[in-house]
């Protein structure tokens, strides 16, 4: 068996990617579920949490557009 070098590198932005793929959409799903869980809470609303999270679920879905522009 012979390993070709060249084609590995070649291969390695292609891999980049989708692992960066792969976490930017965890990313989603974890902000989104603590923004629902704070959305949600019964009694006190933590506003501050919500901003927060609205903020980098904001972020991560713009790394995302930037990302499928690539």
């Amino acid at each position: 068996m012979k390993i070709d070098v060249g084609q590995f590198l070649d291969s390695v932005p292609i891999m980049l990617k989708g692992f960066l793929g792969v976490f930017i959409i965890l990313g989603i799903i974890i902000v989104v579920t603590v923004l629902l869980n704070a959305v949600t809470k019964k009694g006190e609303k933590n506003v501050r949490s919500i901003l927060l999270c609205s903020v980098v679920l904001l972020a991560v879905v713009g790394a995302a557009v930037a990302f499928a522009l690539l």
